[in-house]
């Protein structure tokens, strides 16, 4: 018994339109893969594209204010900023980074003027998010500024019930109940 499959036959026209439909289509997917359609020459002078790239910043500058306006934002302390918190408040992530490099050297920003000179914030982001710094008491009262006091590691394994009462909150009998433990 002999298989009915089916079997197309193209006359020698259709084989060769075919191919050039075929020939065609992957002209025009090479051009498209190749050939970079991007026009950028507007006739715009580099000055001029400079103002509009500077117009531009202060509008989003101004449109990430008028964000943050309309957020209900808690006041906060800006040297423990997160990339979170400063995404929210309109902190491109380089100016959150200059930030996070000053702190990394162990420096605290004291006052919304050495936040904007440390970050680079524009001044309209500025004013817009001056009233929700909460710098400590002893920033306000001071002068001169104290380092803070680097806390001390014990490998919680090997410390003594002594180590354990140098925490605040944590008195003789509760210190010898985690060493006993």
């Amino acid at each position: 018994m002999k298989s009915s499959g089916s079997h197309f036959r193209f006359t020698r026209s259709q084989r060769n339109g075919i191919f050039f439909l075929i020939t065609i289509i992957i002209g025009l997917q090479l051009i498209y893969l190749f050939v970079d359609f991007n026009t950028d020459d507007t006739g715009i002078s580099p000055a001029d594209r400079q103002r509009i790239q500077t117009y531009e910043a202060r509008l989003d500058s101004l449109e990430k204010a008028e964000k943050l306006q309309k957020q209900k934002i808690r006041p906060f302390n800006p040297n423990y900023l997160t990339d979170y918190k400063a995404y929210l408040l309109g902190l491109t992530p380089e100016q959150a980074d200059k930030l996070f490099a000053f702190r990394k050297t162990g420096k605290f920003v004291h006052s919304a003027r050495e936040f904007q000179q440390v970050t680079g914030i524009s001044d309209s982001l500025l004013h817009a998010i001056q009233p929700y710094f909460k710098f400590p008491e002893w920033v306000k009262n001071t002068k001169s500024i104290q380092k803070p006091v680097p806390s001390i590691k014990y490998d919680i394994n090997t410390a003594t019930a002594a180590d354990f009462e140098k925490i605040p909150g944590v008195g003789k009998k509760l210190a010898e109940r985690i060493v006993k433990y």
